[in-house]
C-alpha cells in the first residue's frame, strides 16, 4: 500500500469514528474532541514514522507533514458531509450537518471542533524548520531540463488521441494542477495589455488549494500561456469530455495513477505532473517577466499563490535551458 493510500485509509477510519461519536453523543462535539482527534492523528503517524526508521527507510521530512495533510483532508470531508471512500453499506453523513444545525449550541460545538483540528504551535514550528531544511538540501545539483524543446513537444501533445497525453501538454503549457485542468478552471480572454501577443495570455478562475475560510480568496489571475489560448481552451474541453469528474477529489482518485504512468513513459525527465509547475514558472520568467519581477514573486503570481512564502521556493529547484528561440510576440 502506498503512503498516500495508507493516509487516505486512516482518514476514512477517523471520519467514521467522528460520525459514530456525533450520532451517539453529539454533546461531545467541541474543542476537547478536536484536540483529542488531533493528538490521535499525531500519535498514529509518529508510530508509522518510528517503524519506518527502524526498517532503515529514509524520510524526506518529519511525520508532522503527514499529520498536517491528513487533518486537512479529514476536516474537509467532515465539513462537506461527504465520505466518498467508505463502503456503500455505511451510513452517510448527510444527516449530520442537519442535526448540528438544529440549534446554535450544537453548531458552535462543531465549529469549535473544526478549529481545534490542528497542530500545536510548537509542532508547527518544528514542521516549518524541517520543510526549510528539506528545501535547502534539495537546492543543489539540480537537473537541467531542455526548455524550448519541451515546450515544442508539449504543444504537439495537445492534438494527441490519448486524453492523458493532452493533459500532460496542458499542464506543461499552463502550469495548472491536474484537478484544475479536468474540473475547476476556466480560461477567459485577458483584460490587461501585454507586450507579448494577447493570444498567449488568459484570465483564470477556479484556482484550487485555497485556504478554508479565507475572507479574501484569489478569484482570478491573469497569467501567460506557452501555447495560444484558443488551442488550450479547445484541448481542455476535449479532456473534460474524455475524463469526466464531479469534484477535485474524484479527479485525483480516478485519474492520478494513469497520469503518473503516462508521465513516466513520455516525460521521465520531468518526473511527475506537478513538476511542470516548476518548469512553467522558469520558462515564463524568461519570456513573460514584463515587470522585471524577482523569480519568487513571479512564481507566486503565475502559480496562483496569494503572497510570497516559503512554499514558493520549492518551485524553483529546476534548471531550465536553453531558452530564447520561441516567439510569443507574433
Amino acid at each position: 500500500m502506498t503512503t498516500r493510500r495508507r493516509r487516505e485509509c486512516f482518514v476514512d477510519k477517523m471520519v467514521q469514528k467522528f460520525r459514530e461519536i456525533s450520532t451517539k453523543s453529539p454533546n461531545l462535539v467541541g474543542p476537547a474532541l478536536g484536540k483529542a482527534f488531533s493528538e490521535e492523528f499525531k500519535q498514529h503517524y509518529k508510530g508509522l514514522f518510528d517503524k519506518d526508521m527502524k526498517r532503515g527507510m529514509k524520510r524526506r521530512i518529519t511525520y508532522l507533514s503527514s499529520v498536517q495533510s491528513s487533518l486537512s483532508n479529514f476536516k474537509r470531508q467532515v465539513k462537506d458531509g461527504k465520505m466518498a471512500t467508505l463502503s456503500s453499506s455505511s451510513p452517510n453523513l448527510s444527516g449530520l450537518m442537519q442535526r448540528l444545525e438544529l440549534d446554535e449550541k450544537k453548531t458552535k460545538g462543531f465549529e469549535d471542533f473544526l478549529k481545534n483540528l490542528r497542530l500545536e504551535p510548537e509542532d508547527m514550528r518544528k514542521l516549518q524548520i524541517a520543510k526549510r531544511q528539506n528545501v535547502h538540501a534539495k537546492s543543489i545539483d539540480l537537473p537541467e531540463i531542455s526548455g524550448d524543446a519541451i515546450v515544442k513537444d508539449c504543444r504537439l501533445l495537445l492534438t494527441k488521441e490519448s486524453p492523458y497525453l493532452r493533459l500532460i501538454g496542458v499542464a506543461c503549457l499552463t502550469g495548472r494542477r491536474m484537478a484544475e485542468i479536468i474540473f475547476s478552471m476556466t480560461f477567459s480572454p485577458p483584460t490587461k495589455s501585454h507586450y507579448t501577443n494577447r493570444t498567449y495570455w488568459t484570465r483564470i478562475s477556479g484556482i484550487c488549494k485555497q485556504r478554508a475560510n479565507d475572507p479574501d480568496p484569489i478569484r482570478q489571475r491573469e497569467i501567460p500561456l506557452l501555447a495560444r489560448r484558443s488551442e488550450i481552451v479547445r484541448c481542455v474541453k476535449s479532456i473534460r469530455e474524455d475524463l469526466p469528474a464531479k469534484s477535485v477529489r474524484e479527479v485525483n482518485k480516478k485519474y492520478g495513477k494513469a497520469v503518473q504512468r503516462a508521465m513516466q513513459k513520455f516525460c521521465p525527465e520531468i518526473g511527475n505532473l506537478h513538476q511542470f509547475r516548476k518548469f512553467y514558472v522558469l520558462v515564463c520568467f524568461h519570456y513573460f517577466n514584463e515587470r522585471n519581477c524577482s523569480l519568487p514573486r513571479l512564481a507566486a503570481d503565475y502559480l496562483g499563490h496569494k503572497t510570497l512564502s516559503d512554499t514558493v521556493i520549492t518551485y524553483l529547484n529546476f534548471r531550465v535551458k536553453p531558452l530564447g528561440a520561441l516567439d510569443f510576440k507574433t
